[in-house]
């Protein structure tokens, strides 16, 4: 998706989480650069602290997938320039192999 906005002037945050039993320990360096582009920052959040603040920023049944046991993940949430994690999201939706032409247009339009 990132390659088809090569020019974007966009900042995305790529959070890992421990879902699947195999997910249990910190991946190796190598995971946490699978996407490679420079505009992507990677982060490992064994906590879920992240899916915890999306989760109390978002409506109830937003997103209408994309959980396990409580934990918000495999989805793409997009925000306006300046937000915060006190934001709501403008477009959220997953699984991200799903919904990536619906999070292209909306990007595009952002």
């Amino acid at each position: 998706m990132l390659k088809q906005f090569p020019s974007g002037k966009f900042k995305v945050f790529v959070v890992w989480e421990p879902i699947l039993p195999s997910d249990c320990q910190r991946p190796a360096s190598p995971v946490l650069s699978r996407v490679s582009d420079l505009r992507a920052a990677q982060y490992w959040d064994e906590d879920h602290l992240v899916s915890k603040v999306l989760r109390e920023h978002i409506s109830p049944g937003d997103p209408n997938c994309c959980e396990h046991n409580g934990h918000l993940w495999d989805l793409v949430a997009l925000y306006p320039k300046n937000a915060t994690l006190q934001s709501k999201p403008t477009f959220i939706a997953g699984p991200v192999v799903k919904v990536i032409a619906g999070a292209k247009k909306h990007l595009s339009e952002m």
